[in-house]
C-alpha cells in the first residue's frame, strides 16, 4: 500500500461515525439523517471529555426541512451519551462545517473543542459550553 492510499484511508476513518452512533441518531432524531457529501465537513472525532475514548461531533439535517443540528456523542465505559446543542442557526448543510479545535483557555476546559463559524463548542467538567453568542431559540 502506498503512503498516499494509507493517508487517504486514515483520513476517511477519522470522518466515519460508528454504526451504533448512527443507529442512535436515527432513533433519537426521527426525520434527521447524516449529511450527504463530504463527511469530513460534518463529522469530528476526538476526545472531548478527556477519558481517552473516541467521541464524535456531527451535523445532521432534517430530510424535509433541511434544518441542521449539531449533535455530540460521548463514549464512556457506561455507554454512549448523545446530546443536541443550542448553537444558533447553522444554515444549510451544504455550507455548514465543523472542525476540530483546541479548547479555549478556560479553567477545567476539556481536551478538544468543535469549531463552527466563529464559535467553539467545548466541555468544562460535565457541561458543554459555547463561546460567542449563539442565537436564542430551539436547537
Amino acid at each position: 500500500m502506498t503512503f498516499a492510499i494509507a493517508l487517504f484511508l486514515a483520513a476517511a476513518n477519522l470522518c466515519t461515525v460508528p454504526a451504533d452512533v448512527q443507529k442512535e441518531v436515527a432513533k433519537r432524531f426521527p426525520g434527521y439523517r447524516m449529511a450527504a457529501g463530504d463527511p469530513c465537513a460534518h463529522v469530528v472525532r476526538a476526545d472531548f471529555d478527556c477519558n481517552k475514548m473516541d467521541d464524535y461531533a456531527l451535523l445532521i439535517e432534517h430530510a424535509k426541512t433541511g434544518r441542521v443540528l449539531l449533535v455530540t456523542s460521548l463514549t464512556s465505559k457506561k455507554g454512549t451519551l448523545l446530546e443536541v446543542h443550542r448553537v444558533g442557526d447553522l444554515g444549510k448543510i451544504g455550507a455548514a462545517r465543523i472542525t476540530l479545535a483546541p479548547p479555549p483557555k478556560v479553567k477545567k476546559a476539556g481536551c478538544r473543542a468543535v469549531a463552527f463559524g466563529e464559535r467553539l463548542l467545548y466541555r468544562v467538567g460535565n457541561d458543554w459550553k459555547v463561546s460567542g453568542n449563539p442565537q436564542p431559540g430551539k436547537p
